[in-house]
C-alpha cells in the first residue's frame, strides 16, 4: 500500500513572516549580529587598554596611534623618512665609521618599527572606515618587509665586522 503525500501549504501570513524572519539564514540572526558587536567592543576597549602607553602630543604620536590619514603616515613618515635614512645617511655615516653607520642602523629600525604601528593603525582605520582593504594590505606588507629587509642588513654588517 503506498503512503499518499500530504503537501503542506503555509498560510499567507506565515509567508510573510518566514520572508521577514530569513536574514541570511540562522547564523546571522540578531542575537548573533549581538554577539559579534559586542566582541568588538570588547576588542576594541582591549586595544586602547594596551595602547595608551603611546600617549605622545603632536603629529608623531598621533601617527603612532593610527590617527593620521593612511596617505600621510606611508608615503611621509614611513616612506620618504626611512628610505632617505636608509639610502642616503646610512652610507654615508657608514663610510666614515662602520659603528657609527651599524647604530645609525639600530635608530632607523626602530623608526621603523614605530612606524609599523603607525601604518599598521592607519590601515586598520582606513578599512574601517570604507577604505581600499587592498591599499591598507599593501601598505601593511610594504612596511614589514622592509623591516625585515633592513633587519637582515643590519646582521650582515655585524656578521662581516665580525668575520674581518
Amino acid at each position: 500500500m503506498a503512503q499518499q503525500e500530504t503537501k503542506v501549504t503555509p498560510t499567507p501570513e506565515q509567508q510573510t513572516e518566514n520572508k521577514k524572519s530569513f536574514n541570511f539564514g540562522k547564523f546571522f540572526n540578531d542575537e548573533t549580529k549581538q554577539k559579534f558587536a559586542d566582541t568588538k567592543e570588547k576588542a576594541t576597549a582591549e586595544a586602547k587598554k594596551t595602547y595608551d602607553f603611546v600617549k605622545q602630543p603632536g603629529r608623531f604620536g598621533e601617527m603612532l596611534r593610527g590617527e593620521l590619514n593612511l596617505g600621510v603616515t606611508f608615503w611621509v613618515y614611513w616612506a620618504l623618512l626611512s628610505i632617505v635614512g636608509f639610502f642616503v645617511i646610512i652610507p654615508i655615516f657608514s663610510a666614515l665609521s662602520t659603528y657609527l653607520g651599524q647604530l645609525l642602523n639600530f635608530v632607523i629600525i626602530v623608526y621603523n618599527a614605530m612606524c609599523l604601528f603607525g601604518v599598521w593603525r592607519s590601515a586598520t582605520n582606513y578599512e574601517a572606515a570604507g577604505g581600499n582593504v587592498a591599499f591598507a594590505l599593501a601598505a601593511k606588507i610594504a612596511v614589514s618587509a622592509f623591516i625585515g629587509l633592513q633587519a637582515l642588513t643590519f646582521l650582515a654588517a655585524i656578521l662581516v665586522n665580525l668575520l674581518r
